[in-house]
């Protein structure tokens, strides 16, 4: 399982991370200011862990949403006609563990699967943090670096001080 391993990426990752770093890079040569690319990192991170979020609420939402009949909804609460929006509400509320209860399942199905919901949502704010707290020591190196070769070509004119041995 790719999802958790600092150094291995699925595919998810991968075109999120290439299409975060190309549009910092892109912005960098845009402004002329090259230092923007020591935040590429950690902001590729989250993009990854947004996009995670986004994927897993958009599919469970998908799950709901032929079954918006099924649920029980507040008598308090006024409902429109259902739609992909109500979906996206139920799903929102389990797998964030919110749940005002205003939306329930009305068969065990759809109770069994916000149940199912919620632990996922559990397991997605574990895996973020631990994704966070693996790669983030990574990118504070590469950011470093970075820093200090930029440093030595200001200090030799330009020139790595590597070269110079």
């Amino acid at each position: 399982m790719t999802v958790l391993h600092p150094t291995r990426r699925g595919p998810v990752t991968l075109v999120t991370g290439v299409g975060v770093w190309s549009a910092i890079r892109l912005l960098a040569r845009c402004v002329g200011r090259p230092r923007i690319l020591s935040s590429a990192g950690m902001l590729a991170v989250l993009t990854v862990v947004a996009v995670w979020t986004v994927l897993m609420w958009a599919g469970f939402a998908l799950l709901f949403l032929p079954n918006l009949t099924g649920l029980s909804y507040s008598p308090s609460v006024s409902y429109g006609s259902l739609n992909f929006l109500d979906a996206l509400y139920m799903s929102g509320m389990s797998l964030t563990t919110v749940g005002f209860g205003d939306v329930v399942g009305g068969t065990d199905a759809l109770r069994l699967i916000t149940v199912l919901e919620a632990a996922a949502g559990f397991g997605l704010i574990t895996a973020a943090i631990t994704y966070v707290l693996s790669i983030y020591p990574l990118t504070s190196q590469l950011s470093s670096a970075g820093w200090v070769s930029a440093s030595r070509r200001r200090s030799t004119g330009g020139v790595d001080a590597r070269t110079l041995r």
